[in-house]
């Protein structure tokens, strides 16, 4: 399920061995898709693994029809990054490809430079057009890091990872929204969350966090389509009786 970009040419490494690299998960768990709903905003999450021998990276992604990198009005891309010592640089370089380089503006810890080190290094708002639906593939390639003296770079071997859509509310992805879906996340809230859990789509009051505000919102509202499909209308037929008089 992991979607791994396998290790390319290390040619411009600066020692040998294996390199790790980046994957592309959420932060649930290790997965191979971002899920998404239709006609919404989502983020794809870039993480490091192991990377902690390294200060810069430079990635392009490619995303599917239907899948658009926010844009401000200014034609700036917000990108956020958990690293507070690193900026990212984002611009688009074809249609639907925006390259984007997570780099060190020259904080040190003590007499060293900060590296990249584990964890999100970015998040990137991405667009849902309506029309989008089912599951599309999304490219990273031309992915290079440097070392830590950001001397020498190494090139890392392409990765893709799918765009897949789903019912907002729908995290256990059973295609239903229902009272599963508001325990689910009930459990998820207290920590507890179930091997099966979209986080993804379980912000279904759109406040930016997954708790149990959306539980109860995804239990109300299917209290309310439990209660409206028991309600129906008896028509009563009256007898209607001619009396005829006679002649």
């Amino acid at each position: 399920m992991l979607a791994l970009l396998s290790i390319g040419s290390s040619a411009f490494a600066q020692t040998e061995g294996t390199v790790n690299v980046p994957t592309v998960k959420r932060t649930a768990g290790q997965v191979k898709e971002v899920s998404v709903v239709k006609n919404r905003q989502a983020k794809v999450k870039i993480e490091l693994t192991n990377f902690t021998n390294y200060r810069d990276l430079q990635f392009d992604l490619t995303l599917p029809e239907g899948i658009t990198v926010v844009v401000s009005e200014d034609k700036v891309i917000q990108v956020e990054t958990a690293k507070t010592s690193h900026k990212v640089a984002a611009n688009a370089v074809a249609d639907n490809k925006v390259r984007f380089v997570v780099y060190n503006e020259g904080n040190v810890e003590g007499d060293n430079v900060i590296k990249l080190g584990d964890g999100i290094i970015v998040e990137i708002p991405v667009n849902v057009a309506e029309g989008f639906s089912g599951s599309q593939t999304a490219t990273l390639d031309n992915i290079l890091t440097s070392n830590d003296a950001a001397i020498e770079s190494i090139e890392i071997g392409d990765g893709t990872f799918d765009f897949r859509a789903l019912l907002l509310g729908d995290v256990n992805d059973d295609t239903y929204v229902d009272a599963t879906d508001a325990v689910a996340i009930a459990l998820h809230d207290l920590k507890a969350t179930p091997a099966i859990f979209v986080e993804e789509v379980g912000d279904v009051v759109e406040d930016g966090t997954v708790d149990s505000t959306d539980a109860v919102r995804v239990a109300l509202d299917d209290l309310a389509k439990s209660s409206s499909s028991k309600v129906y209308t008896e028509v009563e037929e009256e007898d209607v009786e001619t009396e005829v008089e006679p002649e």
